[in-house]
């Protein structure tokens, strides 16, 4: 986990030779991961979402390169339920040849979806729409799904035989 590289760049006539000094550091089992400042995920939930899988004998999927990605995924599982400003650090424990890692989380504000409305829709009523997408009222406002809804939206116009139409979305705060 503790990897230490040093570079080093030495020139000799036309050649450029790049040397990595490499200090791998002592090796730790990872114990259980932790999460402190968890409101809107429970650990399990969070665990579950990210495919941590512990307490498995002889199987762990977490090595020391997932660890160091799980603040990413873990902003990013944020993101997809409306927390746009959501922080991770990562901080280790450290007990003799043990390392607990400890996730800090500070989720931020959360922006929600309050209505989904619907209009120039003269064929279809607004429940019938609502069932082809995923966004939902109470539901987290991600950028990304409302644009996959416009998509899902469109193709169900175009399977029931509509050619010319136009389908977007506005956004009011």
């Amino acid at each position: 986990l503790f990897a230490n590289v040093n570079p080093s760049i030495q020139r000799q006539d036309n050649t450029i030779l790049v040397q990595y000094d490499v200090s791998p550091g002592d090796r730790y089992k990872i114990d259980e991961i932790v999460f402190e400042g968890l409101q809107y995920f429970s650990p399990e939930e969070l665990k579950n979402r990210l495919a941590i899988q512990e307490n498995i004998p002889f199987l762990t999927n977490i090595d020391g390169a997932r660890l160091f990605e799980l603040p990413y995924e873990i902003e990013s599982l944020y993101e997809t339920e409306g927390f746009t400003d959501t922080r991770i650090s990562l901080n280790f424990k450290l007990l003799d040849s043990r390392v607990t890692p400890v996730f800090y989380v500070e989720e931020g504000p959360q922006k929600v979806i309050q209505t989904i409305s619907f209009s120039g829709n003269r064929f279809f009523n607004e429940s019938r729409l609502q069932e082809e997408i995923e966004s939902h009222p109470d539901g987290g406002f991600y950028q990304p799904q409302l644009q996959n809804d416009v998509e899902k939206l469109e193709t169900f116009y175009l399977d029931q035989g509509f050619r010319e139409f136009t389908i977007r979305f506005d956004a009011e705060q």
